[in-house]
């Protein structure tokens, strides 16, 4: 039986990491990077779609492998740019810190309006 309204189709793919979960247990630090199949067809149309994991745990064993750093727009090496496991673990770390402390003085500065808006109680 032929396929309804069948077309044969152009286009190509790539695969990338769609997504990042990094795990930062007191014993067990691991990094998995989910990936998707992406699929740009020459009608403009793009199709996503599951494709696999990579993932490794963080040890002392493996705390200072090296890799070369890429620049994300190009996929090209920057020139002489390598970090370590333990450089992404600090670098983690200090995004963290960075982002909980723009949080709490966000909050803080709220809280304070708040509490200045606040009728005085009657006396």
């Amino acid at each position: 039986m032929a396929n309804y309204k069948e077309t044969t189709l152009a286009g190509a793919s790539y695969i990338r990491a769609n997504s990042v979960a990094v795990r930062n247990g007191e014993s067990n630090k691991s990094i998995s990077f989910y990936e998707e199949k992406v699929i740009n067809l020459e009608d403009g149309e793009i199709i996503r779609n599951p494709f696999g994991e990579v993932s490794s745990a963080f040890t002392p064993e493996n705390a200072n492998t090296e890799f070369q750093v890429l620049n994300p727009g190009t996929g090209e090496p920057i020139d002489g740019a390598t970090m370590t496991y333990a450089d992404v673990y600090a670098a983690l770390y200090s995004l963290y810190l960075h982002l909980a402390t723009e949080r709490d003085e966000y909050v803080a500065a709220r809280e304070a309006a708040a509490a200045a808006e606040e009728p005085a109680p009657a006396e």
